[in-house]
């Protein structure tokens, strides 16, 4: 009988990876997963024979609890015999061969699966064995030695990250015995360059060169020291955007992307790099590791997205950048309305990998919708809100209209729906502002019935700063980051609101997490950070910091002026009268109607001497004859 799983024990650990899988995919994906359906079914009678219980797999990938040392060293051993012979009978195919490693350590169960340094070692044993080779720790070899027909290869102390261990490989045949501490000096000499590698050579063996190339690599790993940001103590990704013919359907593979993200952002205990960046025309050509390195991130999720008007294709790969490794691949294919339950099942094949639990139940926004068709319609009327034009927010909400009659269940549609009523009562676009407000607040909280999300817990929020009930306004913005704290614009709107509302460490703060999330970030949270900077008096940081942002070429325009009103503003109060009229002018340039947007500002500061000073100094500039 497969062992049972119990609470915080000790526990025999079996890990199994392919080698190279995502060199193989590359090269033939049928032949590929023909060949490990083929290995998979042999494992798994072995895993039957042996008492093995599979607790996790990442499809190339297996990890097996084992009741005893005996039992997993025999298994592990008929497991590359197995493979190896299947191998030969496929001489025209693709073959596929694997690393093995077996550890005993503590385990803790978390449903069926097991973490934990037991778990850890075995893994880490696993990257340390030789392709067709199997390594294990010292407590298995302690407990197997004796056994006289298995012949053991000691490796001595491995450090790898954080794990300390002495290591064994099993011998299978005789070219599997190897030397590590050689071959480390070895590789140490690589380094060091081709000359001085040549002098070691010529020292250490003699003039005897001798090199055992023993790759553990998918692709050419990241280098941390590369990192353009700290790596984050929590798991980091970044979601690609999955590849597609930008057709008709190319909307859905986005749509795809953000559900991820969005997902992955509402776990406490996860890093993700928000949409706008990850999906940027910046990172055409990088490498994964290149990815990595220019988000400070270690996981990356990328794949391909090609649908009809009635089905889809996905296919998903997700790699440890530092380890240069594919850590699990996926593909998936259906009617094009089941395209978000696939979704959901690569967020959760990213967290069984990565050994995180999945807090949020929360499957992503545009999961609420019934058909792609109500998505279309969504992102459009998404389009039309941000344009801030009276007509265009108008047709926007007749669209989230028509879509929530169709789906009383469609979430995101009243988030966007309140968002709306907002925007009609701060610009004064409505004759009855209380019932535009009521109905604001009504449409977010039958958002949050259905979703629990940070978006509706934000449009209440946003809706509190305009009836000046800031104090409710500042513990909804908490309440959002804590519902989604890994989602950048969830930070940086909690940042506008702690602003307004007068808390301008902590807006300061959210914005420093939201560049954090979003290292291509939008130019309106550098704005709006120059405006919580502005209104607590460090005026030498708004320009420095709104400088670039007003040299940015762009077709969109509001921020351009905005940037250079704020620094007109910090160069008034700073004495430097010829720089804030200079400034002003180039704000005027482009909006001559920039006193609404001031007098806008000045009325939703709870800090009514900064929102008074601020228009003030905005007027006297505006009207100065310098």
């Amino acid at each position: 009988m497969p062992v049972k799983a119990t609470s915080n024990r000790d526990a025999i650990i079996l890990a199994a990876d392919v080698v190279s899988y995502s060199k193989f995919m590359e090269q033939d994906q049928n032949g590929t997963i023909e060949c490990l359906n083929s290995h998979e079914d042999i494992l798994k009678l072995l895993f039957l024979k042996y008492g093995g219980r599979l607790f996790n797999t990442g499809g190339d990938s297996y990890f097996v609890e084992f009741q005893d040392e005996n039992s997993a060293v025999l298994c592990a051993i008929q497991f590359q015999t197995k493979i190896a012979s299947n191998n030969k009978s496929r001489a025209d195919a693709i073959q596929l061969d694997f690393r093995i490693g077996i550890n005993s350590g503590p385990v803790v169960d978390k449903d069926e699966n097991l973490l934990g340094d037991g778990v850890n070692i075995a893994a880490r044993l696993e990257a340390l064995a030789q392709p067709k080779g199997i390594s294990i720790s010292k407590s298995i070899y302690e407990k197997v030695k004796a056994k006289s027909d298995i012949e053991f290869n000691d490796l001595g102390l491995q450090k790898i990250k954080k794990n300390e261990f002495h290591a064994f490989d099993i011998i299978l045949e005789p070219s599997q015995r190897r030397n590590l501490n050689k071959q480390r000096v070895m590789n140490q000499a690589r380094k060091v360059g081709i000359f001085a590698t040549a002098a070691i050579f010529l020292t250490i063996f003699g003039g005897s060169i001798a090199y055992y190339a023993f790759s553990k690599t998918d692709f050419d790993p990241a280098a941390e020291a590369n990192f353009a940001f700290e790596l984050p103590d929590e798991p980091s990704i970044t979601v690609l955007p999955l590849d597609n013919e930008k057709g008709e359907m190319a909307y859905i593979g986005e749509a795809i992307t953000e559900n991820i993200i969005s997902a992955i952002s509402n776990t406490p205990n996860m890093f993700v790099i928000s949409k706008n960046s990850s999906s940027s025309e910046r990172l055409d050509g990088l490498s994964i590791a290149e990815v990595a390195e220019e988000f400070g991130v270690r996981y990356i999720l990328d794949g391909t997205f090609d649908a009809s008007s009635e089905r889809f294709e996905v296919r998903t790969t997700l790699s440890d950048a530092l380890a240069g490794k594919v850590i699990w691949s996926g593909s998936y294919e259906g009617p094009l309305n089941d395209v978000f339950k696939v979704q959901e099942n690569i967020t959760t094949e990213i967290f069984k990998n990565l050994q995180i639990k999945l807090v949020s139940k929360n499957p992503g926004a545009l999961s609420y919708f019934n058909d792609h068709q109500q998505i279309r319609d969504f992102l459009e009327a998404q389009s039309l809100m941000i344009e801030h034009n009276r007509e265009k927010s108008a047709q926007s909400e007749k669209l989230v209209k028509q879509i929530i009659a169709k789906n009383p269940e469609a979430g995101p549609a009243y988030v966007l729906l309140a968002g709306l009523q907002w925007q009609k009562a701060i610009w004064g676009w409505t004759e009855d502002t209380e019932a535009t407000v009521k109905a604001g607040r009504q449409a977010a909280g039958k958002a949050y019935s259905i979703m629990q999300d940070g978006d509706s817990i934000l449009q209440l929020a946003n809706l509190d700063i305009f009836e000046g009930k800031y104090d409710s306004a500042l513990n909804n913005a908490e309440q959002a980051v804590m519902l989604s704290p890994s989602n950048g614009f969830t930070n940086a709107m909690a940042g506008i609101i702690s602003s307004r509302s007068g808390a301008y460490d902590k807006a300061i703060n959210y914005f420093s997490n939201a560049m954090r999330l979003e290292p291509y970030y939008p130019l309106w949270f550098a704005n709006e950070l120059g405006l919580a900077n502005l209104a607590n008096g460090n005026y030498e940081e708004v320009i420095e910091l709104l400088t670039p942002v007003s040299e940015t070429q762009t077709e969109q325009k509001t921020d351009i002026w905005r940037a250079n009103l704020h620094m007109s503003v910090a160069s008034y109060f700073l004495g430097k009268q010829l720089d804030a009229f200079e400034k002003m002018q180039k704000a005027k340039s482009l909006n001559p109607d920039l006193l609404k947007y001031a007098k806008l500002m000045q009325k939703l500061q709870r800090n009514k001497e900064f929102g008074q000073s601020y228009l003030e100094a905005v007027n006297a500039i505006f009207n100065s004859k310098h």
